[in-house]
């Protein structure tokens, strides 16, 4: 038996008559609707991108601006600084030939002041100063002596690589020191440039490690512990198990002392504590000198 369409239609489900176009009015209210949402998601849009902006602003500037508000005290302590170099350099008379006696006061008086200066900015809790290093090549030159104060951050062991001494970013960095309470090895290290500033004449140590006999080396801790050391040997390293401070027992320091130094040196030496320098041997970094010194006996 034959059913019309319609009826067929029915029994499958399919709306019995074409569904209704909407009016006018309803069409102008969904244009409006939709041109709305459009506003609304373009309005967001813009908020979260200026939101993202003003955050990338505030955590360059405002740290900058706190940072120069923390340190108006650092500012005027610095400025205090320069006179009282000046006056050092102005005390001593002007010879037409400067006598090496002369010379060397007024290198150590001026030194002096500068290491009276960093430990006074360092007791107001402005900077990290952990120590002060003195290297003496020649004791006849004293132009050849390093003299740089040493950084220890708490945190970020090798903060100071990057940053500078009031905890500013900088690629050159300043000199640290990485040690524990008990100082069986004090590691200190540095960079070197081309022009020998910094630990350019350690670095050269390596390829020469007979000039290291004339080498004297005074540290002094922030808590104002002062001691001599003499090298005792030059190494040329790509590994960094020097690079250890904490120990479980003295067992344990006597296998690292073992690793680092060998049988030969130990036998000289029975070192209660020691102190390692290193700076980078290569361009890249990969090669460090690292000398091991231990205190002069008394």
């Amino acid at each position: 038996m034959k059913t019309n369409s319609r009826v067929r239609a029915v029994k499958e489900g399919a709306p019995s008559s074409p569904p209704k176009r909407p009016t006018s009015k309803q069409r102008l209210v969904k244009r409006k609707r939709r041109r709305n949402t459009k506003y609304y998601l373009t309005c967001m849009l813009g908020v979260l991108l200026i939101s993202i902006g003003l955050v990338g602003l505030m955590r360059v500037f405002v740290p900058r601006y706190l940072h120069k508000i923390e340190n108006l005290k650092l500012v005027e302590d610095r400025s205090k600084l320069d006179p009282l170099i000046a006056h050092v350099k102005d005390d001593l008379p002007q010879d037409p030939i400067p006598d090496k006696e002369k010379v060397a006061e007024k290198s150590s008086r001026r030194a002096k002041a500068i290491r009276d200066w960093y430990k006074q900015q360092h007791e107001k809790g402005l900077i990290d100063l952990s120590g002060l290093l003195k290297v003496t090549f020649n004791e006849e030159d004293k132009s050849t002596t390093i003299e740089t104060p040493l950084f220890m951050n708490k945190e970020d062991h090798l903060f100071y690589m990057n940053h500078d001494r009031y905890k500013r970013y900088s690629r050159d960095g300043e000199a640290g020191m990485l040690r524990d309470n008990r100082k069986r090895n004090i590691c200190v290290w540095d960079h070197n440039f081309y022009n020998g500033e910094r630990f350019a004449r350690l670095a050269s140590l390596a390829d020469d490690p007979a000039a290291s006999d004339q080498i004297s080396i005074h540290l002094e801790l922030e808590d104002g512990s002062q001691k001599d050391y003499e090298v005792i040997s030059v190494q040329k390293r790509t590994d960094e198990g020097f690079f250890k401070i904490s120990f479980e027992n003295e067992s344990d320091y006597k296998s690292w002392l073992l690793a680092q130094l060998g049988d030969e040196i130990l036998e000289r030496f029975d070192p209660k504590s020691v102190l390692t320098i290193h700076t980078c041997y290569s361009m890249d970094g990969r090669i460090k000198t690292v000398l091991f010194c231990v205190p002069k006996s008394t």
